[in-house]
């Protein structure tokens, strides 16, 4: 039996959730979250939400954050997002696509066109998770939407841990050059390079409690820049695909 799905509602104290429940479509659970903190810890804990609702009445700069959270955190920037709000002005609308909502429902809340989008980006999401160039798509996205230093990891069956991709802004903060840092990732010897000693056992142990959990992982890091010095790094990992 397929497990429900989970939807999350981030919404204001006016919102009536009960309504938007009834509208979902079959075998999905709505949760409810108030704030940045809330829906940070929410999604943290259950990465396999499949949309994220927003409900705002009137947008200003602080009722965005959820959203800016949602979408430049590394381990979230492939949630679907959906931004419902009463101001249904181009410049609205074209401020919430900029920050990366996936789209735009004007309240109040037409029932037909609602499940229509819902149903389109659930089916959607759906079908990308089983799709097998699907990954490739996810680390180019990755790359694209974060401003933050990233890189893609595989881990071998016998533990052995592999880099496979960095961005630009990772290699910077180690101090490389993105040629330099490819160069390295050919070799095989990037994570040696510059993880400080004492720090590869955990990093280690870190991952193989994420995999094992299956839940994203945090935790500091010291690193060693290409000019010697010594810096720490918060590391922010989750697990994106499964290989068979």
């Amino acid at each position: 039996m397929q497990r429900p799905g989970k939807i999350l509602l981030v919404k204001d104290i006016s919102t009536d959730s009960s309504a938007i429940r009834a509208l979902l479509p079959e075998n999905f659970i709505l949760y409810e979250t108030r704030d940045v903190m809330d829906t940070f810890l929410f999604l943290q804990r259950n990465p396999d939400t499949m949309l994220v609702l927003i409900d705002i009445d009137t947008p200003t700069p602080d009722s965005m954050d959820p959203l800016v959270h949602v979408r430049f955190s590394p381990w979230m920037f492939d949630i679907p997002v959906v931004l419902m709000s009463g101001d249904c002005s181009s410049e609205t609308r074209l401020h919430a696509m900029k920050l990366g909502a996936t789209d735009f429902i004007t309240k109040p809340v037409a029932p037909e066109t609602f499940r229509q989008i819902l149903t389109h980006l659930l089916s959607e999401e759906r079908r990308q998770r089983h799709s097998s160039d699907h990954f490739s798509r996810q680390m180019y996205a990755l790359s694209q939407s974060v401003h933050c230093g990233i890189s893609i990891y595989e881990v071998k069956n016998s533990g052995a841990i592999h880099i496979l991709f960095s961005n630009k802004a990772f290699a910077e903060i180690c101090g490389y050059t993105p040629e330099e840092f490819g160069d390295l990732l050919k070799t095989g010897t990037l994570l040696d390079r510059i993880l400080y000693p004492d720090d590869q056992i955990l990093f280690q142990q870190s991952v193989k409690a994420m995999l094992t959990r299956r839940r994203p992982i945090g935790q500091s890091m010291r690193i060693r820049r290409k000019d010697g010095t010594v810096h720490y790094l918060s590391f922010n990992a989750k697990v994106y695909h499964e290989f068979n």
